[in-house]
């Protein structure tokens, strides 16, 4: 009976190795494409993301908009909460587009850490947030990656976000 039983074991093992096709010459990585995204990763940002931000350009007309709020630290305080609670989770705790939920997003999100986002006036940026932007495709929840907060912030909380975003990039300067 044991036998007969390593008999069955035996044949059953020959039907599958004679059964089995390898998909891959021995000389084909066994990873196909993964090593090919890695590598793009490298120079690329990892994530499927159609845009960079840098070439999202707002009306000429925005640049005549003159940002009313002060800066001063209970304004950039007003600020930093008003970011924290509407802008952290997708441009990062530093402002450098890194937020837990960035990876989940269509396009690059927008580095306020670096010096080229304060060539923008106050105007192009308050408008920015206020209007969002609208994607072709929409996000994973189905929204535009950049949603517009003219609905959902006051206009003066609006300007005292933009006075703090522009505190990420004074501070990578110093």
């Amino acid at each position: 009976m044991k036998q007969l039983k390593n008999i069955i074991l035996f044949s059953a093992l020959v039907v599958v190795c004679l059964g089995f096709k390898p998909t891959k010459s021995p000389n084909q990585s066994i990873f196909g494409n993964i090593e090919k995204e890695y590598r793009l990763s490298k120079s690329f940002n990892f994530y499927s993301q159609e845009k960079d931000t840098s070439k999202w350009v707002a009306p000429a007309e925005a640049d005549n908009l003159k940002n009313p709020i002060d800066v001063n630290e209970e304004t950039l305080t007003e600020g930093s909460n008003i970011y924290k609670i509407n802008c952290r989770s997708c441009h990062g705790r530093k402002g450098d587009g890194t937020g837990v939920e960035a990876a989940d997003l269509n396009s690059i999100v927008t580095d306020f850490t670096n010096s080229d986002f304060l060539k923008q006036t106050d105007g192009a940026i308050f408008w920015k947030i206020a209007e969002g932007r609208i994607m072709k495709e929409k996000n994973a929840q189905g929204k535009d990656d950049m949603e517009a907060f003219k609905d959902d912030l006051e206009e003066e909380e609006i300007w005292l976000l933009v006075n703090y975003i522009k505190t990420f990039s004074i501070e990578e300067d110093k």
